[in-house]
């Protein structure tokens, strides 16, 4: 049995909601708060900018041009990602796409510093048609430069149905009057995916998401039968922001998982000979665990399940004992 496993590229994973409407210039809001003012044009060339950049930066594993598109979260992940990479010699490659037919949606500031926001959502130049990404950008000031510390791929009916006419806004971490509190969804959803029967997995509607996580669980289960079990542990990372919509608010957020293959007695774990896993890690073992980092959206509604929309996962890291 081999127990290899290979550097993960972009897993989109989706349910439903809404269509989106396209605005082409929102400014600061009457109180002169510090929201982006950015057309059309302007936002597809940020999205330009973010794609041929993350591509050179994935395919070379530069991690200084990396830090020039992408801030928070997101580039942790993303640097882990390339140290891995880095530390099992892997083959220097990347997947090189773009992201056409780009909108863009102002956050308004409510900090009262100089910090902007903007929500995109796009589509995938290499992906079919009903998918869509969605991302979250951040500068400082009008001068400073969109670094993109959110981002992850939804099917089109799933993309809430954002506000064009204003701003969007942001809600407080602990804003009550919802089913859960932004601050809660990430351990909330760490813990829908790592138990669906308990009452955090009741909170969740029984969307096409949940059910790919279950699904590729099964999976590896199966395949790794005849040497041992599998078992999966999820960590709440943080969230990113909560955005008021329609149905209630749209909460970006992060969690990792760890998924470890323990041998059974009389059995042993090995990597396979051609792959970039057996450089780093040559022998036999009895337990390997490959650890995730995932980036989520959820729809919490004002009264009912929240609905996870999205979730998109990397291979941050990789141990064998």
């Amino acid at each position: 049995m081999s127990g290899g496993r290979s550097v993960s590229r972009r897993t989109l994973l989706a349910g439903g909601v809404t269509a989106v409407a396209l605005p082409t210039i929102i400014g600061c809001t009457p109180d002169g708060s510090m929201t982006p003012q950015i057309t059309r044009k302007e936002v597809q060339a940020v999205q330009d900018r973010y794609a041929h950049r993350l591509f050179a930066a994935t395919r070379t594993r530069d991690r200084e041009l990396l830090r020039t598109i992408e801030g928070g979260p997101l580039l942790d992940r993303d640097l882990a990602t390339i140290d891995l990479a880095d530390r099992l010699r892997a083959p220097k490659t990347a997947e090189e796409y773009t992201l056409p037919n780009s909108t863009g949606y102002p956050v308004r500031s409510t900090t009262g510093n100089d910090q902007q926001q903007l929500i995109t959502v796009a589509d995938y130049s290499s992906t079919q048609r009903d998918w869509r990404d969605l991302a979250l950008y951040r500068r400082n000031g009008p001068a400073g430069e969109w670094l993109r510390v959110y981002g992850a791929g939804l099917h089109s009916a799933a993309v809430p149905n954002f506000d064009h006419d204003r701003p969007l806004s942001p809600l407080a971490p602990d804003v009550a009057g919802y089913p859960a509190i932004p601050n809660a969804i990430p351990s909330l959803v760490a813990n829908a995916l790592a138990d669906p029967g308990s009452a955090q997995g009741r909170m969740f509607d029984d969307s096409d998401i949940r059910h790919r996580y279950a699904m590729t669980l099964a999976a590896t289960r199966e395949h790794a039968a005849s040497v041992g079990t599998v078992t999966r542990s999820y960590r709440p990372g943080p969230l990113v922001i909560a955005i008021a919509v329609e149905v209630g608010y749209l909460a970006l957020g992060c969690f990792d998982y760890d998924e470890t293959l323990t041998a059974r007695h009389g059995r042993h774990i090995t990597f396979a000979r051609r792959s970039p896993q057996h450089t780093a890690y040559p022998g036999t073992y009895h337990t390997t665990t490959a650890t995730y980092g995932a980036m989520f959206a959820a729809v919490v509604p004002k009264r009912g399940r929240v609905r996870m929309i999205s979730g998109e996962q990397r291979q941050t890291d990789l141990t064998a004992d």
